[in-house]
C-alpha cells in the first residue's frame, strides 16, 4: 500500500510497461531492449554510493585508466552486482557520447526506463564530466583500413579472460591480436554485441 501510494504522488518512478512504443536518444533513437531494462533495475537498486564507485571504475575502463579495484573490493557488493552495475554503466555512458545525448535528457531518459532519481543523477554526471575523454580514448582504438578476420578465446583466467583478435586487410590471415579482457568490460561488450546483432538483424 505504502509503495501504491509514493507511486501515485510520484514519489517513485513505475517501471515502464509500454517501452515498445518508446524510443530514446540513448540507444539512436530505436527502443531500449528488454536485457538492458533488467540491467538498469539492478541501477535502480544500487544506493548512490555504490553507484558512483562502480560508475567511476566503469568509466576508468572506457578512458583506458586504471581501475580502483580497491574502492571497489571495499564496498563488500556481491561481484555478480558489481559486474551487472559496471556493465550497464559502460553501456549508458559510451551511448551518451556515442549518440551525443546530454546529462539532463539522459537522466530524464533513465527515469522513464524505472531507475531512480539519484542513480540517473549520478549517472548524468560521469557522462557530463568523462564524455571527452571517453570520445578521446574510443576514437584512439579505432582500426583504420583494417577488419578482424579471426576470433576467439584464448585464455580463461581467474579475473580476466585473453581475447585472439586477428585483424588486416579482408580476406588476409590477419595479424595475431591479444587482449586482456576483464569481467566488467566483458559484461559491457556482450551487452553491446547484442545491440549491434539486433541492429544488423532489422536491416
Amino acid at each position: 500500500l505504502k509503495l501504491q501510494f509514493l507511486y501515485l504522488i510520484g514519489s517513485v518512478p513505475r517501471r515502464p510497461t509500454h517501452t515498445h512504443t518508446m524510443k530514446f536518444k540513448l540507444f539512436g533513437g530505436l527502443d531500449c531492449p528488454d536485457w538492458f531494462l533488467a540491467m538498469l533495475t539492478t541501477v535502480s537498486d544500487t544506493d548512490t554510493n555504490a553507484c558512483e564507485v562502480l560508475g567511476q571504475a566503469a568509466v576508468q575502463q572506457l578512458t583506458g585508466a586504471a581501475v580502483d579495484w580497491a574502492a571497489v573490493d571495499a564496498l563488500g557488493e556481491e561481484m555478480a552486482k558489481v559486474q551487472e552495475v559496471m556493465g550497464c554503466v559502460h553501456t549508458v555512458v559510451a551511448n551518451a557520447v556515442r549518440f551525443e545525448v546530454d546529462a539532463r535528457t539522459l537522466e530524464k531518459e533513465l527515469m522513464m526506463l524505472g531507475v531512480m532519481e539519484e542513480p540517473s543523477a549520478v549517472l548524468g554526471a560521469l557522462v557530463h564530466a568523462h564524455r571527452g575523454a571517453v570520445r578521446s580514448h574510443a576514437e584512439a582504438g579505432v582500426p583504420r583500413g583494417n577488419t578482424v578476420v579471426s576470433s576467439g578465446v584464448a585464455q580463461l583466467h581467474k579475473k580476466h579472460v585473453t581475447l585472439d583478435l586477428s585483424t588486416g586487410p579482408a580476406g588476409s590471415a590477419g595479424t595475431q591480436q591479444l587482449v586482456d579482457v576483464d569481467q566488467g568490460t566483458l559484461k559491457h561488450l556482450e551487452a553491446e554485441l547484442r545491440a549491434a546483432l539486433a541492429h544488423l538483424e532489422a536491416q
